[in-house]
């Protein structure tokens, strides 16, 4: 919200004579939505738990929900990088260096 109301949008926006804008979205995801923000400012590591459990037919509805509030890196963030996943192969340099002569 704050960057839909920062004054960039505001060509976009359109209030109504007391300045009120109404947001046409799915209400019953904003509820999802509202609870992960509650629980994600206050430091839940688990605040997108219910959102990452809905069923797969609900999610692309959720997803549509959360890209149009900039939340869906929130809620599904690209996976961080690990050593534990990641997948080493030796390129033809470190090959020749090992032969035989140990740790590079």
């Amino acid at each position: 919200f704050g960057a839909m109301f920062s004054g960039r949008y505001e060509g976009l926006l359109q209030p109504d004579e007391e300045g009120r804008v109404r947001i046409e979205r799915n209400g019953a995801m904003f509820e999802y939505i509202l609870d992960f923000l509650r629980g994600y400012s206050t430091g839940d590591e688990n605040a997108a738990f219910v959102i990452h459990a809905l069923p797969e037919t609900q999610m692309k509805a959720m997803r549509r929900e959360l890209d149009y509030y900039g939340l869906e890196g929130v809620v599904f963030p690209p996976v961080p990088f690990s050593l534990d996943v990641a997948i080493f192969s030796p390129g033809p340099t470190m090959l020749s260096k090992r032969m035989g002569l140990g740790a590079v």
